[in-house]
């Protein structure tokens, strides 16, 4: 089995996509996409959460939504590779592919909507300590 890994920065996100050749197709829309990790309080940098993509397809993030327990940010730009993770940084900014939102230390709700609103993922994170991430195993399909 041949493994390819393929990254690209855009202003705030991180991108890194990994696909073989013995992958299979399947849906590649927005409803392929996972809230998977997050770092709800960094001593070094931003708080964060991550995207993975479960599909063989590039997805786009283009007018898909993130929410809080109290804001709504939306993606003005990017897309996702095919095996693919984004990291989206939290620093209440909004700028440059950045969340109008910080993450709560204390725990709280995320959710990634569609365009519409339809809520594709959700999860409630726990209180997690200083650099502490909190994360699905495997990526995207295994339990928090």
């Amino acid at each position: 089995m041949k493994t390819m890994l393929r990254w690209a920065v855009l202003p705030g996100l991180l991108l890194l996509g990994a696909c073989s050749d013995t992958d299979s197709a399947t849906d590649g829309g927005a409803a392929a996409l996972r809230l998977n990790e997050v770092l709800a309080k960094s001593d070094s940098g931003s708080d964060w959460l991550e995207l993975y993509n479960t599909s063989d397809q590039e997805v786009s993030l283009v007018g898909l939504g993130l929410r809080d327990s109290k804001n709504e940010w939306t993606f003005e730009t990017g897309t996702i590779g095919q095996k693919g993770f984004v990291r989206v940084f939290c620093d209440d900014s909004g700028v440059n592919g950045r969340a109008s939102f910080k993450l709560s230390s204390d725990g709280e709700s995320l959710t990634l909507v569609d365009g519409a609103g339809a809520t594709l993922d959700a999860v409630t994170f726990p209180a997690l300590g200083s650099d502490v991430s909190w994360g699905r195993y495997p990526d995207g399909t295994g339990e928090w």
